[in-house]
């Protein structure tokens, strides 16, 4: 009897709702509450709720285009895990900020007549969370913000806010714009928050804190093919990080504003950046692209670009910091003021010790020291690195080593740099290792045009320092109590090996000779001007068939090394080669006359 009235029960609810509808049963649920107590709201998991400010109505449900909330707030508020909210172009304010959540995906970029989510394109049908909550910001046609001086009056603090959501919270779509936080994360503010980011550009967001575009603390977000364009903040422009690991792949820093950090500023934080961007950021101290302070950043495919601070790291600063980089560029970067120990147009590093593999340095500039790199008491590895075309007002056109700073340089050239002392490279009170290093056309108005050395001892095997000028003295060497230890290295006038040698350029470890290393084009500017070089200046420095540096360097040099700096086998024939390339022996095929 009772499976019977279960039965029946169960048939009358069915037939209720075929009668009146899901909302209407829902309706019916409402009126039988207790008098007094306001009706439930119940929401229904994995459906798509629709936002367009222009959506005609009369009904606002969320469950059309036609019927579409008009405020995103709205939508967000009803949300629950595992529901998507589409978003029609257009421009959206926050009562506060808008909230993430998780398990909810919010989509932009429609045009509100989409049946599907691949159909929509945030590019043309530009979808704006905005933080110009009366509307007074100067923007572009699609209502964005585009610089902070762009903002009047008051603004939301934090236009968008992770608030403690896992990855499943998805951002995907939007641009997020004119945020001023009387504190931290303009753009989007993020404390133990791990959202997905896709699609998504933080443009003109300003904080008096940190992190103008965006703030983490404690969180790990993603983002892909993310912008963050004309941001400011005190540290970080772009984004601030601390004590956070973000995934960062195929993202752009362009033209963000700091004190420290124009575009990230990482503090007791481990970010990975995969194919980024930093250009035309800015620091009115140090960091212009990047400032890290005990921090670890992994860095592929990434290039600087055009960045500058004015005192330190025009590309990249580095305290205490040790990151690790891979494939990456540093051109065009700069420091602007000449003062005491300020430079390093590409990187500044003070008691650090990165890691850079396969990285260029090219037409950097230090207003002072390290046109290319400034190590301060730091000890970075760098192997199948260029210097290039770099410039300083002082000391170090390609690299300034000072005190204590001891680099390992493996598979490295130095070609086309200038300074007034150490064209190539300045050592002050500090002992580098270089192996397989080339010099060559680096100039200096007074002292070292390849090297420069003050109370340093640097070690060189299997280098090439050879057409090199100074205005003074010491076109390749010049030691200024200092000792350089040389072995199995061409040296232009040194005399070679033996009675010849010229102590005056260091130690002779054996072995060295000094003779034409037959590059297959010499570093050259046509008009004799060094301070003006583009990349056909720089020279070939690979060897010609017939260079006496060939298979002349020392094997035990290279123990371990696979490559050259040009990616082939080390050591091709019965020894290594002298310089950073090996030499590629010439392949005759033997000519076959076919007959028919």
């Amino acid at each position: 009897m009772k499976s019977i009235l279960l039965r029946t029960s169960i048939a009358l609810i069915l037939a209720l709702v075929a009668l009146v509808g899901v909302w209407g049963l829902l309706g019916l649920v409402g009126l039988s509450q207790a008098q007094g107590s306001a009706p439930e709201v119940v929401a229904l998991a994995n459906q798509i709720l629709y936002v367009d400010h222009d959506a005609p109505g009369p009904a606002h449900d969320g469950l059309s285009w036609t019927t579409a909330y008009t405020q995103l707030q709205t939508a967000l508020a009803l949300a629950i895990p595992g529901d998507e909210i589409w978003v029609a172009e257009g421009v959206y304010t926050p009562t506060a900020t808008f909230q993430l959540k998780n398990g909810v995906a919010l989509y932009g970029g429609f045009v509100a007549t989409e049946t599907l989510r691949t159909q929509r394109d945030w590019q043309t049908h530009v979808t704006v969370l905005s933080g110009d909550l009366d509307g007074d910001d100067a923007t572009d046609p699609h209502g964005v913000v585009t610089t902070t001086a762009n903002i009047v009056g008051a603004n939301a603090w934090n236009v968008v806010t992770g608030g403690g959501v896992t990855e499943s919270a998805v951002l995907d779509g939007f641009v997020v714009t004119a945020g001023q936080a009387t504190g931290d994360g303009g753009g989007m503010y993020n404390v133990l928050s791990d959202p997905m980011l896709t699609n998504v550009t933080f443009s003109g967001n300003s904080a008096s804190g940190s992190g103008g575009g965006m703030y983490n603390v404690l969180s790990d977000p993603t983002l892909t093919d993310v912008t963050f364009s004309g941001n400011y903040a005190i540290g970080g422009g772009g984004m601030f990080n601390d004590d956070s690991n973000p995934m960062l792949t195929d993202v752009t820093f362009s033209s963000n504003s700091a004190d420290y950090g124009g575009g990230m500023y990482n503090v007791r934080s481990d970010p990975t950046l995969t194919d980024v961007t930093f250009s035309s950021n800015s620091a009115t101290s140090d960091g212009g692209g990047m400032f890290n302070a005990v921090s670890d950043p992994t860095l592929t495919d990434v290039t600087f670009s055009g960045n500058s601070a004015d005192y330190c790291g025009g590309g990249m600063y580095n305290e205490e910091s040790a990151p690790t980089l891979t494939n990456v560029t540093f051109s065009s970067n700069s420091t602007t003021y000449g003062g005491y120990r300020y430079g390093g147009g590409g990187m500044y590093n003070e008691e650090s010790a990165p890691t850079l593999t396969d990285v260029t340095f090219s037409s950097n500039f230090a207003g002072d020291f390290g046109g290319g790199m400034y190590n301060d008491n730091s000890d970075p590895t760098l192997t199948n690195v260029t210097f290039s075309g770099n410039s300083a007002a002082d000391y170090g056109g390609g690299m300034y080593n000072f005190v204590l700073s001891d680099p390992m340089l493996t598979n490295v050239t130095f070609s086309g740099n200038y300074a007034s002392s150490g064209g190539g490279m300045c050592n002050e009170q500090s002992d580098p290792t270089l192996t397989n290093v080339t010099f060559s056309g680096n100039s200096a108005a007074d002292y070292g045009g390849g090297m420069y050395n003050l109370g340093s001892r640097p070690t060189l095997t299997n280098c090439i320092l050879w057409g090199n000028t100074a205005g003074t003295s010491g076109p390749q060497i010049r030691n200024l109590g200092s000792t350089p230890a040389i072995a199995y290295s061409d040296v232009q006038d040194s005399g070679g090996s033996g009675t010849g040698w010229d102590s005056s350029l260091g130690t002779d470890g054996g072995h060295n000779i000094d003779a034409d290393p037959l590059f297959v084009r010499n570093p050259d500017p046509g008009d004799g001007d060094w301070t003006t070089l583009d990349d056909n200046d720089y020279g070939d420095l690979r060897l010609q068939f017939g260079s006496p540096a060939i298979d002349a360097g020392d094997d035990s040099a290279v123990s371990g090394l696979a490559t050259d700096l040009a990616g082939n086998p080390r050591i091709i024939g019965p020894h290594v080669d002298m310089g950073a390339y090996e030499a590629l022996m010439p392949v005759y095929l033997p000519l076959v006359l076919r007959n028919y």
